[in-house]
């Protein structure tokens, strides 16, 4: 911080103004930084995971910086929120996740999920909500625990202009199309099954703790302090 000391006062005043916009601005940049550290240090923790699902949750972590808009505020806030906080604090503390009222938990299978961009949600080709009974639909027994499968009848072309696509029905709509030479193998295996697992629906499922909340909530008070004297270096 420079002051010039022989300056009137009027420009004196207008130095002091002039550091105290720098210095608000050097704090805010600072809280948006560890804001978005800690955010990222969650995502990062549940995708070492390695499990289903786990672009999904990790992208279920969330991250504002208050007041939105740059105000001059020396005491800036930032937030950072669960989407899923039960499925979170269960990865946390490594409980079993347990469906309500003697439900199930619909797990989406691997063709039950489209492929989105990079930070964006997953989509689902059916959700839960149309898991409801219609042409194409029915369940099958686990082979190799308790619960369920939620399977639709798949038809499809093997020669000519369709070869290599498959439409997955429901009811006699498509909601699902699949090609290419990569696809090939699970293709032909759908199409000689004659169906595909959409869900697989259990009473609870057992995560094993792959997250440490508690660790990244002590590492902000020096996340903070390193990013605004950097911001204000």
């Amino acid at each position: 911080m420079k002051l010039d000391l022989s300056a009137n006062p009027q420009a004196f005043a207008q130095q002091m103004q002039a550091e105290a916009r720098r210095i608000a601005k050097g704090i805010r940049r600072g809280v948006a930084a560890t804001t978005f550290e800690v955010k990222e240090e969650l995502r990062s923790q549940i995708r070492s995971g390695s499990f289903r699902g786990e672009r999904v949750l990790a992208n279920a972590w969330r991250s504002r910086v208050y007041p939105e808009r740059d105000n001059g505020t020396w005491k800036p806030a930032g937030l950072v929120t669960s989407a899923a906080p039960q499925i979170h604090q269960s990865l946390d503390r490594g409980s079993p996740i347990t469906a309500r009222g003697g439900k199930y938990l619909a797990i989406p299978s691997s063709i039950n999920c489209i492929p989105s961009g990079r930070g964006q949600a997953m989509r689902l080709r059916v959700t839960p909500q149309q898991m409801t009974p219609g042409a194409g639909a029915f369940f099958l027994k686990r082979k190799n625990g308790p619960g369920l499968l939620w399977c639709l009848t798949v038809t499809g072309n093997r020669g000519g202009r369709g070869q290599g696509r498959v439409s997955i029905n429901t009811g006699g709509v498509a909601l699902f199309t699949g090609r290419g030479k990569g696809r090939a193998a699970n293709i032909r295996a759908a199409l000689d099954r004659g169906w595909v697992v959409m869900f697989t629906l259990v009473p609870s499922v057992q995560p094993r703790k792959v997250l440490d909340i508690e660790n990244v909530r002590r590492s902000i008070p020096a996340r903070l302090l390193r990013n605004i004297s950097a911001a204000l270096a």
